[in-house]
């Protein structure tokens, strides 16, 4: 076997004539048996004539893609003059939507009525009934035809959206500063009932924001700030208080502990300046039984 090298043609030689037989490809050699009598120039003439064939084929697909392409966008055009366009015009606005000026190839500059279009036929509901409508492999190549393209553009340039300004309400603002500074407080003193719009206080729209309630803020800011910080001049000190004598010793009160045992306490203090922390008043207090 003798091997040749060509760009574009593979294959082998008639047994009798001698001439290479085979098609255009991309495979770049091609054999015919010793007994094949093709001289060098031969060859390559042949090898020239089958690389212009080879272009001229790939000149011919790739205008077959573009004519596809071309195709493809213009049986959706005929898609919405046929079936939309009778209703959905200028003059009618059948339900408020003209399809006039909308192009299928470039969904994209008008994705608010292309979305419309694709629930539309999603379920079903246009054409309305007694229209004349498409089969459902034209609606099913137009939708895929408008998709695709918005999702290509919406890859290419992602647009999240915005949301309105939203404001804490008062349980979110309370839980923010337990998680920030552990310290309990009520805002109800400070900060007016929220809003409630459809069952939620904590729907942005509905949650409005004035001078009124930016100076509740500021006033519940500054007694919390006040609990967090402590207060640097405060110091040790004992406080008596009084229990009734039938009191019970397991139901637990504010700041005691079950099981402490005689009629009265003291509540002994510490300053703790500009430490953080559970701190009525500017103090940490624990409970100890009154001797």
């Amino acid at each position: 076997m003798w091997l040749q090298r060509c760009n574009c043609f593979v294959g082998s030689c008639d047994e009798r004539s001698g001439v290479p037989r085979g098609k255009v490809g991309c495979v770049l050699i091609f054999a015919w048996p010793r007994s094949c009598r093709l001289y060098t120039a031969r060859v390559q003439k042949v090898a020239g004539f089958l690389a212009a064939l080879a272009l001229l084929g790939l000149r011919g697909e790739a205008r077959t893609v573009q004519d596809s392409g071309s195709t493809s966008a213009s049986s959706a055009s005929s898609v919405v003059t046929t079936y939309c366009v009778t209703c959905h015009n200028d003059r009618r606005k059948t339900g408020g939507l003209t399809l006039e000026t909308f192009d299928p190839a470039h969904p994209e500059k008008t994705d608010d009525i292309a979305e419309k279009i694709i629930r539309k036929l999603r379920v079903g509901l246009m054409p309305p009934p007694g229209a004349r409508r498409p089969d459902e492999t034209t609606v099913a190549a137009f939708l895929a035809a408008l998709e695709s393209r918005i999702d290509e553009i919406a890859a290419q340039d992602p647009n999240p959206g915005w949301r309105p300004f939203q404001r804490l309400n008062r349980a979110e603002y309370t839980h923010a500063i337990k998680d920030l500074r552990d310290v309990d407080v009520d805002v109800a003193p400070y900060l007016p009932p929220d809003t409630v719009s459809g069952g939620f206080d904590n729907v942005a729209d509905a949650q409005s924001f004035s001078p009124t309630l930016l100076e509740g803020y500021l006033r519940a800011a500054g007694q919390i700030s006040r609990l967090a910080m402590g207060d640097r001049f405060a110091t040790p000190g004992p406080v008596t208080f009084k229990v009734p004598t039938g009191a019970s010793q397991v139901v637990r009160g504010p700041h005691t502990s079950p099981g402490l045992p005689g009629p009265s306490m003291s509540l002994s203090t510490r300053a703790l300046p500009n430490r953080p922390g559970k701190q009525p008043d500017g103090c940490v207090c624990s409970l100890l039984p009154h001797r």
